[in-house]
């Protein structure tokens, strides 16, 4: 285990998943895959900086993403003040995307929402979002 911190999890597998919509196992493989395993992020602003360890950063994202919350929603469960769940989310997200947004490509994407999208019953089918996507190449 990364850190101690993750140990009630252990004990509360399904806990883990409904929480997070990952398996713990898979968290933890994600952790070691994108080098944050026994990492610290820096996070915060205007001069208010504090490092947590970048599983727990990772978990903050995911439980965000999960289900629709918000970040005073999360106080209970983190234990950590709304505005610093905050910081957390958007330092973490930060980090990822400077980390790999070099080898993420737009338009490898885009063919497979269209193809998704276009393809439902959905108002979202209407294809309308694509007016608001750039032209290849501009």
């Amino acid at each position: 285990m990364p850190d101690s911190n993750l140990t009630f999890w252990v004990n509360n597998l399904e806990l883990f998943f409904s929480r997070f919509r990952f398996r713990l196992p898979h968290f933890l493989r994600m952790i070691r895959a994108i080098c944050l395993d026994n990492k610290m992020v820096l996070c915060g602003n205007k001069g208010h900086f504090a490092h947590y360890p970048a599983h727990l950063c990772l978990l903050v994202v995911l439980r965000r993403l999960a289900y629709p919350c918000r970040f005073a929603d999360l106080v209970h469960e983190f234990g950590i003040p709304s505005n610093r769940l905050c910081d957390i989310f958007h330092s973490t997200v930060d980090v990822i995307y400077k980390k790999y947004s070099k080898i993420l490509d737009l338009e490898t994407w885009v063919p497979f929402f269209e193809e998704r999208i276009l393809t439902t019953n959905s108002p979202q089918g209407s294809g309308a979002w694509l007016a608001c996507m750039p032209e290849p190449g501009t």
